[in-house]
């Protein structure tokens, strides 16, 4: 892979975070679709879609949108103390309005702050329970003395849509589709948030204008409600196209790598990512950590619900919940850098083209074709079957379409040249196709 080209990919990027960085977003709200606007620049057909709040999804229904216009707590002398224009953090994000004037007991009830981290601003939501409240370091807590307060939180919330985004570059085989998920529901949080969108909005720009085998679709969502709803709205069409994708989050750290196995495993695209992080991988280092679907935590758990079942996995650098800095303040730009990006997009980079080379067989008849019509059985039957025929049954038996030739040969326990080979008999007899 060209360093120049990923050095150049992965510094648009991290300029698109850092415009992107200031702009508070929440499960619905206007930053989520001016965010939305910001990554649709220049990308002919992406869509930003809605989501009509109160729709039915599922066992959820869609929230009302909610923006906030200014907050803050100052003492009875004017001075402010925190400042929600400072920074979006310290309003807990879909918080209730307010404005009266409280104790210290009652502020304090409403006030979220991490005392081993004196410094830190935390990230907390209270999306679906009516409260209010702010976020602040301890030491800016440490700072509220006084007996009472003025508290303003200056938010609305009304009926308006959930906007997400969606864009899909066809491929020859536009039935067969690699999908990206990625959020954008979070404020200013460089890793956690931003660095998802970005990386998948250099992707589409790396397929834009290519010739593709496969066609590759990329919705940027709400974290589970998003996924919920679009689960909900697509899933026929979901199950019916896609081979294989992942959930972007966490990806531009400079830290290991992570994937989070979808619940059955089914991901075909999982051991060819996990294959090129580890050609990354330094002497003595361990690139890679992989988690089970027992330590998922973003839209993966969706994905891979029952009944749903879809062959998507997470991706992560540091995994989420995994990092000093996550869902605070510290998530910034000391912890997302042009480097991480750019590891990120080179090992999914490299699994793109190695998936476009991948060949998914799949076999063009329901059960076992009639193979001694086209002279692949012996006259005997099973008397005289041979490794050959038995090779022919075993490749047919994994060849549904989602298993390649490099994991049916692994599968059957039989060299990838030979069943490479036996492939090409198989689709000059009519028997297998290649989707």
């Amino acid at each position: 892979m060209n360093k120049k080209y990923l050095s150049k990919l992965a510094g648009e990027a991290l300029l698109l975070a850092k415009e992107l960085f200031p702009i508070n977003r929440s499960l619905s709200n206007d930053g989520v679709e001016k965010s939305l606007q910001i990554l649709s620049k220049n990308i002919p057909n992406f869509k930003i879609k809605k989501f009509q709040s109160g729709a039915k999804m599922f066992d959820w229904r869609v929230p009302m949108r909610w923006n906030v216009r200014k907050a803050y707590i100052k003492n009875l002398a004017g001075d402010i103390i925190v400042n929600y224009a400072e920074n979006n953090l310290h309003v807990i994000s879909h918080s209730q309005p307010i404005n009266r004037k409280v104790s210290k007991k009652v502020l304090f009830e409403h006030l979220h702050s991490l005392p081993d981290m004196p410094d830190t601003i935390p990230y907390v939501t209270s999306y679906y329970k009516k409260k209010w409240g702010f976020c602040l370091s301890e030491n800016q807590k440490k700072q509220l003395t006084d007996d009472y307060y003025f508290v303003e939180i200056d938010s609305t919330f009304d009926q308006r849509p959930m906007a997400y985004g969606e864009l899909l570059i066809p491929g020859k085989l536009k039935r067969k589709e690699i999908f990206f998920s990625t959020y954008v529901c979070h404020p200013s949080m460089a890793n956690n948030e931003l660095s998802g969108p970005v990386v998948a909005q250099s992707l589409i720009k790396h397929l834009l204008g290519r010739s593709n085998m496969y066609s590759y679709r990329f919705v940027f969502i709400p974290e589970t409600i998003g996924s919920i709803s679009y689960i909900a709205s697509n899933l026929e069409e979901m199950k019916k196209n896609i081979l294989g994708g992942f959930v972007l989050s966490c990806v531009g750290d400079e830290r290991a790598f992570s994937i989070i196995s979808s619940r059955t495993n089914n991901n075909p695209l999982e051991a060819i990512l996990e294959s090129n992080i580890l050609r990354l991988g330094k002497e003595g280092s361990s690139p890679l950590t992989i988690y089970s679907f027992l330590h998922r935590g973003s839209d993966e758990r969706q994905y891979g619900s029952p009944g749903v079942d879809l062959p998507i996995s997470g991706f992560c650098r540091s995994k989420y919940g995994a990092y000093p800095e996550y869902h605070t303040s510290n998530d910034d730009f000391k912890v997302v850098t042009q480097a991480g990006l750019m590891g990120s997009l080179e090992v999914l980079i490299n699994m793109i083209n190695d998936v476009e080379q991948l060949d998914f067989p799949i076999v063009k008849f329901i059960c076992e074709p009639n193979m001694g019509k086209r002279g692949l059985y012996p006259p005997l039957g099973a008397q005289q079957k041979t490794a050959f025929v038995k090779n022919c049954l075993n490749i047919l038996a994994y060849s549904d379409g989602t298993n390649s030739i490099q994991s049916i040969s692994k599968k059957i326990e039989c060299n990838e040249v030979d069943v490479s080979a036996i492939v090409s008999i198989l689709r000059s007899k009519g028997v297998i196709l290649k989707i």
